[in-house]
């Protein structure tokens, strides 16, 4: 698997860390900023393990360091130089991590990884050599469980989270040499007929499919949200406050400096990122809305700029240099809070609109026939189906037999519509035509396919 350490500004790699690990194996390793430990070390970030999994870089023997015995590999500025963001180590010190499972591997390869007398791999050189696939690595099944913690010794306090997971993410090998520069997150699906994200749109579910050069847009499909909901507390009484983490994780694809933003973003990456314009609507603890507005009260509009980004629930409009919980400088623009207790709704399609780009028919379905034609927002889908997208699946030509290839396209007018969405009208009724339509009705979610009413359905 390859591990990337992102920071949080632009989403750019600081480490990317290969890990071969065994059946039931775990890696573990402590993200720490290094002045804490080494003197003279500056704003930089290292990673430490004494795990004994193969890695690559090795920490082993490609080690920059050591702490009390323990190895590190330091995080490197290289791959954000030259953008318009902050050149120097601090920008590594905050951002995400990205888990991407690359290979299973089987034979002589999986037999390097099994573990000696002592608990050691037998052979890592022969796993770290990999850039490619092998007759012994196949696509990963995809049995990956994983968490993290944010620590602060100083303060006595313990974060834990878990992984977000994919599932379904790939179908084949995505070793490849470290010269080729490869994001692993772009790959989902299938390099030749593109990928798919199963989510739901109004309680159903839909299969919203993206062709090979838009596979990334799978991958923000099932991530995205058009809100988020909630909680915090913030009470000087008892030294309570609140941080929201919102991530980007797929930014990187639709922001690039220099180019223009691609949807569901509307700014290219710049000297303060590429902010997104949300609204907060903040409750108390009894349901009513907390005003905000009037003179040097706090903004309800918060900006989120980066790719990690933390909301701070704060008593004035921001000016701290830190949040209050995580200690974390990559604050949202512009925002503040006056309530102290409850519920709060951020919207991610309200101030501006963020709608993906849309989707494509489902594969196997013939063009114009309705299924996930969809658009999705910050995330929902829109228009996912017959009834909201009429004119998505009601061409003037006869699509509905062109699907299933029974009919002759001479006896076949075009579509006709109703309030309900599509209604082919057909002037022939085809038992197998009839058939294949009926079965795509009731992939759509219809209770009924009524031939005798030109294809209405209910």
């Amino acid at each position: 698997m390859q591990i990337d350490f992102r920071e949080g500004i632009g989403g750019m790699p600081a480490l990317s860390l290969r890990v071969y690990l065994g059946p039931h194996d775990t890696w573990t390793g402590t993200v720490l900023a290094l002045a804490d430990a080494v003197s003279g070390a500056g704003e930089g970030v290292a990673v430490m393990s004494a795990d004994g999994s193969c890695t690559s870089p090795s920490f082993a023997t490609q080690a920059h360091g050591a702490i009390n015995g323990v190895p590190y590999l330091r995080f490197s500025t290289a791959a954000y130089q030259g953008d318009p963001g902050p050149l120097g180590e601090a920008r590594t010190r905050e951002g995400h991590v990205e888990i991407v499972a690359l290979a299973d591997l089987t034979g002589t390869l999986a037999a390097a990884l099994a573990r000696g007398p002592g608990g050691e791999p037998a052979d890592c050189a022969a796993v770290a050599a990999l850039h490619g696939p092998t007759a012994e690595t196949g696509a990963p099944d995809g049995a990956l469980v994983g968490h993290a913690a944010v620590i602060r010794v100083a303060e006595g306090t313990y974060f834990p989270y878990r992984a977000t997971a994919l599932a379904g993410f790939t179908t084949r090998v995505l070793l490849s040499s470290p010269a080729d520069a490869v994001d692993p997150l772009g790959e989902a699906g299938d390099p030749a007929s593109g990928a798919a994200a199963h989510v739901l749109a109004g309680g159903r579910p839909v299969e919203a499919a993206y062709p090979a050069d838009r596979r990334i847009d799978a991958v923000s499909a099932a991530l995205m949200a058009d809100r988020l909901l909630n909680d915090h507390l913030r009470d000087a009484a008892i030294g309570a406050h609140s941080d929201w983490v919102v991530t980007f994780p797929t930014k990187r694809f639709y922001t690039k400096a220099g180019a223009a933003a691609i949807a569901p973003f509307v700014e290219s990456f710049g000297s303060e990122g590429s902010c997104v314009s949300t609204g907060l609507t903040q409750y108390d603890r009894e349901g009513r809305i907390v005003p905000q507005g009037g003179f040097g009260a706090p903004a309800t509009t918060p900006s989120l700029c980066r790719t990690t980004n933390v909301i701070a629930f704060l008593d004035a409009p921001q000016s701290v240099a830190a949040s209050g919980v995580l200690g974390s400088r990559l604050l949202a623009r512009g925002y503040g809070v006056r309530g102290t207790a409850g519920p709060s709704v951020l919207n991610l399609d309200g101030a501006e609109a963020h709608a993906l780009r849309p989707s494509v028919a489902a594969p196997g379905v013939a063009a114009g026939v309705c299924s996930a034609v969809s658009r999705r927002s910050a995330s929902g889908l829109r228009a996912s189906s017959t009834r909201r997208s009429p004119k998505a699946c009601c061409p003037t030509t006869p699509a509905w037999c062109r699907m299933c290839r029974a009919l002759p396209a001479r006896r076949v007018r075009p579509c006709a519509t109703d309030r309900r969405g599509c209604r082919p009208a057909l002037a022939g009724r085809h038992p197998r035509c009839i058939d294949t339509i009926a079965r795509w009705h009731r992939r759509l979610g219809y209770s009924r396919f009524d031939p005798d009413a030109n294809g209405a359905s209910s």
